[in-house]
């Protein structure tokens, strides 16, 4: 029920409704069997993604010290917990109202925030330096290892790339802020074509994939 689409007009949507239907509905539900491949495969992907991130963006710092942590992230499987629209002040009343992420995925000594995009564009303000800036202030104030990640779709990411020679380009003022970065809090880009492909290879979660196989190409996807 939740997977399937009688009508495309059925559909929200709010980037919230997709998003919460892949990480609550599958890749996070612990009431699934296939529950520990994926969630432990999401912490996989994140050190993998991470090691990968100068390909994505020449010239981004890739620190030894955030790759630790994220090599320890993977490695040790911890318990998790999952929340949606976390905003800063909930961890630190210091901290300022602003959202750490659409997603936020907690572990005794971690929050991967995630800034989720599907339809809407991403903005180089809104979405990684205000985000950031959130991020490590809790880091610094609570014991948690802020983790950064931005989720978007391929298509999207070549979009902008191909725009950088544009005056105000999002891609170059990223670029510019990765290759200038300092602090442990890593930041890398994940993209649903990622997570389509863990939740693909589950027999049980044969639904869900169908349905991101449908959202994705309606937004643009070429297999």
């Amino acid at each position: 029920m939740i997977f399937s689409r009688l009508d495309r007009g059925h559909e929200s949507h709010k980037e919230r409704n997709f998003y919460t239907k892949v990480f609550a509905g599958c890749l996070f539900n612990e009431l699934l069997s296939s529950y520990e491949h994926t969630s432990t495969g999401f912490l996989d992907l994140l050190h993998t993604r991470y090691g990968q991130l100068s390909e994505e963006i020449p010239g981004a710092v890739v620190s030894d010290v955030a790759s630790e942590i994220l090599r320890k992230l993977a490695y040790s499987k911890p318990p998790m917990s999952l929340t949606f629209d976390y905003h800063a002040y909930q961890l630190d009343k210091n901290a300022d109202n602003g959202e750490l992420g659409d997603i936020v995925i907690f572990t005794p000594d971690s929050s991967v925030c995630i800034e989720a995009k599907l339809y809407d564009d991403w903005c180089f303000h809104e979405d990684f330096a205000a985000n950031r800036r959130r991020i490590e202030t809790v880091s610094e104030l609570t014991s948690l290892h802020g983790i950064q990640v931005m989720l978007l779709s391929k298509r999207k990411w070549e979009n902008c790339k191909a725009q950088q020679n544009h005056s105000g380009s999002h891609y170059k003022r990223l670029q510019t802020a990765l290759q200038e970065l300092t602090g442990s809090v890593p930041f890398m880009l994940l993209f649903w074509e990622d997570l389509y492909g863990l939740v693909r290879t589950e027999p049980n979660l044969a639904a869900a994939a169908s349905y991101m196989d449908s959202m994705l190409k309606s937004n643009g996807w070429k297999r």
